[in-house]
């Protein structure tokens, strides 16, 4: 198979047929998936050698939901915004060859950013609702720089090998599902310590007004009956002896 090199000349010259090959775009410019990292220097980009030419974009429209009413017919009405779904397939092959070159390394690093639910990406170099996040009625402008998404599926269907039976075409199918909470922050408060019943019982006040509760609560702290079973009893037995001894009545170990 021959090798095929372009060369792009640029003319110096000033007359029309110059003017409008320099306007051309020089080359298709590839499409970047960027998993986003700590940092801009733990950023990981992965170029498609082909752009896919068809994208499918779903659930652009609002979530709604019919409401029952005693008329003849319900109400609509809006539930909520929902988050944006695209997913393509792309040919995995190194241009100008797809028979001998191996592509085992470029779709390991597909894999990798498949199973890094912890990351988020970016599509770049391709159109306006893969790059611009859209911003829903009465929401404010949004504080990502970006528009991110979470990898929901990726399926991997070999269509070429070499003599050593290594991948050399591969079709990719990739399921991306809008990000917008990329970050979240977690504020982390004390535990809550519930109050016991014999807390309460050390007021004056309150062992007063409940005498009767106050008296069980004392006795329940005084006399601790566990349920085991036989062949843990062994070790119940030891880990539970006071200054009694804990005896088996009925199947119940009593430790008074």
């Amino acid at each position: 198979m021959a090798n095929t090199v372009t060369v792009w000349l640029r003319l110096n010259q000033d007359f029309d047929s110059s003017v409008a090959f320099n306007d051309e775009p020089q080359g298709v410019i590839p499409l970047v998936m960027r998993m986003r990292g700590d940092s801009a220097l733990e950023d990981e980009d992965f170029v498609f050698p082909y752009n896919p030419r068809e994208f499918n974009l779903g659930q652009l429209s609002d979530e709604t939901a019919q409401i029952a009413r005693p008329a003849t017919t319900p109400i609509l009405a809006f539930k909520s915004h929902r988050l944006m779904t695209v997913s393509f397939t792309a040919l995995i092959a190194h241009p100008g060859d797809g028979l001998v070159t191996s592509v085992d390394k470029e779709l390991q690093v597909l894999r990798k950013f498949a199973s890094s639910s912890d990351k988020v990406f970016e599509l770049l170099n391709y159109d306006i609702f893969t790059n611009t996040p859209y911003n829903y009625r009465n929401m404010s402008v949004e504080r990502n720089s970006g528009l991110f998404f979470s990898i929901s599926e990726m399926t991997i269907n070999v269509t070429r090998r070499n003599r050593m039976n290594l991948i050399t075409q591969a079709n990719v199918e990739i399921s991306l599902i809008e990000n917008r909470n990329p970050k979240m922050n977690i504020a982390f408060i004390t535990p809550l310590t519930p109050v016991k019943e014999t807390d309460q019982c050390n007021k004056a006040k309150y062992r007063l007004a409940n005498k009767d509760k106050c008296k069980n609560a004392s006795k329940t702290t005084k006399s601790t009956t566990t349920t085991y079973t036989q062949d843990s009893a062994t070790t119940a037995q030891a880990l539970l002896q006071r200054s009694r001894p804990c005896a088996w009545i009925n199947n119940v170990l009593t430790c008074s």
